[in-house]
């Protein structure tokens, strides 16, 4: 984690319910440098989403999944 800049663009996908974005954020192993990254948010239903976040594997290149988030609505009670 850190402060880095990130930007990305996305579509929606209404088949999956989904945005997926590609873009570039600063790379927190190497300072000054940028890497890529991908981030799929998931509208599973009115009360959960999920996060993922990918990105490249610094000494073989194959995008693996760094982060997973879900989100679930609090009841109101």
């Amino acid at each position: 984690m850190g402060t880095g800049i990130m930007h990305g663009e996305g579509d929606w996908n209404p088949s999956t319910k989904s945005v997926e974005f590609k873009g570039k954020m600063t790379d927190p192993s190497r300072p000054g440098k940028d890497c890529d990254f991908r981030e799929v948010f998931t509208f599973i239903d009115d009360n959960t989403q999920k996060m993922e976040m990918y990105g490249a594997d610094s000494k073989t290149g194959k995008e693996y999944k760094t982060m997973e988030i879900n989100f679930t609505r609090k009841n109101k009670s």
